[in-house]
């Protein structure tokens, strides 16, 4: 498990979690369990905190959304 320093919150409350597995593949889930769409960001940091990536999702009112990396 990991966990989620520069995490803002505003509004409903998004569960996130990551997993690496043996292969170094990172796995993410964002769960909203509001109940209207909502849109994030996932920023990717490198090992010098700088933002390599940036990914902005929508998850559906009471559903998850998961991606690898």
């Amino acid at each position: 498990m990991g966990e989620f320093p520069g995490v803002t919150w505003s509004g409903k409350i998004y569960i996130s979690h990551f997993h690496m597995d043996s292969t170094w593949r990172i796995y993410i889930t964002v769960t909203n369990f509001g109940c209207q769409i909502k849109t994030t960001t996932i920023n990717y940091i490198s090992d010098s905190g700088s933002v390599i990536s940036e990914e902005t999702i929508t998850i559906n009112a009471l559903g998850k959304l998961g991606n690898s990396q």
